[in-house]
């Protein structure tokens, strides 16, 4: 596996963790607990994770 594979692979394991602690948090808000920070962090990692892939993968034949 090369280093822009592994790159792309551990892109995709920080969003499958990111949407895990979404859910998660989510969970534990429905449950009755009042803290809702993990929601908002997750969904900002998530959307930064999303734009970090897109600026990863347009710029991946230009590396070396």
């Amino acid at each position: 596996m090369s280093l822009k594979h592994f790159h792309l692979f551990f892109i995709a394991c920080s969003e499958g963790l990111m949407a895990f602690l979404g859910r998660w948090s989510y969970l534990q808000r429905a449950a009755g607990l009042p803290d809702w920070h993990g929601i908002v962090i997750a969904a900002a990692g998530g959307l930064a994770g999303l734009v970090y892939l897109t600026w990863f993968v347009r710029h991946y034949r230009t590396l070396s």
